[in-house]
């Protein structure tokens, strides 16, 4: 491993999943909180703020870098991707 790792996030509407990742998708590390939205937006950035800077700490006391952060949403709240096809377009 070069030093460099990145963290995923995948946000979900139970729990929220945080890992750090090598840059050949090795999981190093893999966290969970509980989404737990009917508490707040401000009591849930709490948590996700926690869980990313857990795994910063962890990268850093392994002599780590993170690199770049991925994140996903929860499909229900994800806007539709714009296709790159024309409408009329068939395969």
């Amino acid at each position: 491993m070069n030093g460099e790792v990145l963290i995923g996030i995948d946000l979900g509407g139970t729990n929220c999943r945080a890992a750090l990742v090598s840059l050949t998708g090795e999981i190093l590390v893999l966290n969970k909180v509980p989404t737990k939205m009917h508490e707040g937006r401000d009591f849930f950035l709490a948590r996700l703020f926690r869980l990313c800077d857990d795994l910063i700490q962890f990268a850093a006391r392994e002599g780590l870098r993170v690199s770049a952060l991925g994140m996903g949403p929860p499909a229900s709240s994800a806007p539709p991707a714009p296709s790159p096809f024309p409408p009329t377009w068939r395969p």
